[in-house]
């Protein structure tokens, strides 16, 4: 337990706000909503800079990251639209929003998303030579790139839709 209480107070205060934020975020998402176009880029774009971010201070910009991040991304796009493709949403073309049923999907994707940056930022504080380690860099941009993808698949779907006029 003191090790929990370590960890604990030794964490910056603006990740205690920056999770209040995104629970309260995640809790909105469980209920029925629309959604306006314009607002179905934001986690896609957040938890994309926020990868690129990761990887760019932490690992650096090669090749390898970038393969590690990339086929993340695949993967978690790929899931996302399938996943996408089974909800039914409804789509009001002419005011460009979209009616997403509430899930607790997202809420998961957000903790996995948290406690993994968490996490791995642990292990690099506690042990700073698995930076070097290639396994590790798989897992944290895999991860990363797969939670990101997540949001990125059901947001190509909507786009589509929307673009093709759509009302499925």
């Amino acid at each position: 337990m003191d090790f929990v209480w370590a960890l604990l107070q030794h964490t910056p205060i603006w990740v205690y706000f920056l999770f209040s934020f995104l629970m309260y975020k995640g809790c909105r998402l469980l209920k029925d909503h629309w959604v306006d176009l314009n607002k179905i880029w934001i986690f896609p774009v957040v938890f994309f800079v926020l990868s690129i971010e990761s990887m760019a201070t932490h690992f650096g910009i090669t090749y390898t990251s970038c393969a590690f991040l990339s086929f993340g991304l695949l993967c978690g796009v790929v899931l996302g639209l399938l996943k996408a493709l089974r909800v039914k949403h409804r789509y009001e073309v002419k005011v460009k929003r979209i009616f997403v049923p509430g899930s607790v999907l997202p809420m998961i994707q957000i903790l996995i998303i948290f406690t993994t940056k968490y996490y791995f930022g642990y292990m690099e504080n506690v042990h700073p030579e698995m930076v070097h380690d290639q396994t590790f860099m798989f897992e944290v941009l895999g991860v990363s790139g797969l939670c990101t993808g997540l949001f990125i698949g059901p947001m190509l779907k909507h786009l589509y839709y929307m673009r093709k006029g759509s009302m499925h």
